[in-house]
């Protein structure tokens, strides 16, 4: 299934100035520990998921073809616009668990955080889909929308 999309030059290689915008979005996964404490000493069952991230893209679309540059609020016009926004994000105050990650230059260098509040930062669509969905807000300056497909959906089942 794969070759079929390298064949069809479907997966762009991404480079330039379209690569370099697109990356400002890449925070990496979060990791959070808890430690359990149990209610009336029940027993805690604890479960170790090692790399979802194969089964995750065989059930989800993902970006192919060639990018196409967008200015200004692109789901004013295309609600389900697929791709990579810059955004001003706007996190709920409440939140236990923010969800939406930005870096920030610190004197040690660069860290990942996810915090409240506002900023502007590069976010993938369906991020920033779900996070409306626990009150984050969103107004898409410009960015880069893609095509999109299910390219790893043989592999795991």
């Amino acid at each position: 299934m794969l070759n079929h999309y390298l064949k069809k030059d479907s997966i762009h290689m991404l480079s330039g100035d379209i690569s370099n915008d697109i990356r400002q979005g890449y925070t990496g996964g979060a990791c959070d520990m808890y430690i359990p404490r149990p209610i009336n000493n029940n027993k805690i069952y604890a479960y170790d998921v090692n790399s979802l991230y194969p089964f995750v893209m065989s059930k989800n679309k993902l970006p192919i073809g060639k990018p196409t540059y967008f200015s200004g609020d692109i789901t004013k016009f295309d609600k389900k616009a697929f791709g990579f926004f810059y955004c001003n994000i706007t996190s709920p105050n409440n939140l236990k668990h923010p969800i939406i990650q930005t870096h920030i230059k610190t004197s040690e260098g660069i860290r990942t955080i996810a915090p409240l509040g506002s900023w502007k930062d590069m976010v993938f669509s369906e991020e920033m889909y779900n996070a409306m969905k626990f009150g984050y807000k969103f107004e898409v300056l410009w960015g880069y929308t893609f095509e999109s497909d299910y390219i790893f959906n043989k592999f795991c089942y």
